[in-house]
């Protein structure tokens, strides 16, 4: 079926001018996205995820989640043949304690899961705490992808 940019995305809210991709690709300033090569516009989180982890990790890959979490992020690395390894939030502010992280990466590890606001507790990742997992993911020696959720409501 043929998809035109002046038109909406099937299902789009009607009445909505921009279409969806071109205006997802607009919410972060500064950032440069091509809406046609580099975005992909889902129906939900569920899908996302697991369509990110059926398509780009392998049997034996291991993929670093935050628990709690969501209730489908588990079964999305195991139905994809990856192997989840998890890093815990510790009550009562949900914190990261430092050392799990760089201990959850390994060899195998291609993957990781961060959804801020964190779901199901609401904890919103500090700067450090970012910046630490984005120190752990370099520790790898092969790419790491980052499966997140934002979820956008028009």
């Amino acid at each position: 079926m043929p998809t035109s940019t002046s038109t909406p995305l099937p299902g789009a809210p009607s009445g909505s001018v921009t279409p969806l991709p071109r205006k997802s690709a607009c919410t972060y300033p500064g950032w440069q996205v091509d809406p046609e090569t580099e975005l992909t516009v889902i129906c939900g989180a569920t899908e996302g995820v697991v369509a990110s982890c059926l398509a780009l990790l392998d049997p034996g890959n291991e993929v670093v989640v935050f628990e709690p979490w969501y209730e489908n992020y588990w079964p999305d690395t195991v139905i994809s043949g990856a192997v989840p390894r998890f890093v815990t939030l510790h009550e009562p502010d949900w914190h990261i304690d430092e050392a799990e992280p760089r201990a959850a990466f390994g060899p195998r590890t291609r993957a990781i899961i961060v959804n801020t606001p964190n779901n199901p507790t609401g904890k919103v990742f500090r700067r450090e705490e970012l910046e630490l997992i984005g120190w752990s993911t370099n520790l790898s020696e092969v790419a790491i992808h980052q499966f997140s959720e934002r979820i956008v409501l028009e």
